[in-house]
């Protein structure tokens, strides 16, 4: 249909399907990846790290917030969904 969605019974566009696959290879390896390194890590190792992670994600949602007419985020709610396509 127009939006793109295949009825439960329908067989989906191999071609509208095969747009993706390079975007989920990407999360995958990097799900993967994160995954390895933490396994190496000691708990407080992985607190710092997210701690700085979301250290980082402030300092990025302020720098967007002051330029909000070029970047269009309104909340850090909202930058984290449009992280989620790429991550």
């Amino acid at each position: 249909d127009a939006t793109g969605e295949c009825p439960s019974n329908a067989v989906p566009d191999p071609l509208r399907f095969c747009e993706h696959i390079q975007s989920e290879v990407k999360k995958a390896e990097h799900k993967y990846a994160a995954k390895k390194l933490q396994e190496g890590m000691t708990t407080q190792q992985i607190a710092e790290e997210r701690s700085i992670q979301q250290q980082q994600l402030a300092a990025i949602f302020q720098m967007m917030e002051e330029d909000s007419d070029k970047f269009g985020i309104a909340s850090m709610g909202d930058m984290k969904e449009q992280m989620k396509l790429y991550m």
